[in-house]
């Protein structure tokens, strides 16, 4: 079975990965899940992502963060 990050750690993952701060909400990361943009799954009613995605969902994170900046 693969390690799994809970929703509310995974922006703080993706941050110590990617080296740099990622300006997303828990709300859109908890909706984007929803949505299916990236994989998670819900085991007794709380969110998980596999750590092994987390580098992606960073990446993913950044440019949904890049979307909801205005100039």
């Amino acid at each position: 079975m693969a390690d799994r990050i809970p929703l509310t750690q995974l922006r703080r993952s993706a941050e110590k990965i990617s080296g740099r701060t990622i300006p997303v909400l828990y709300r859109d990361i908890y909706r984007m899940a929803l949505d299916g943009v990236f994989p998670a799954s819900q085991i007794n009613g709380r969110w998980y992502a596999n750590s092994a995605d987390v580098s992606t969902i960073a990446k993913t994170l950044a440019a949904e963060a890049s979307k909801n900046v205005t100039a």
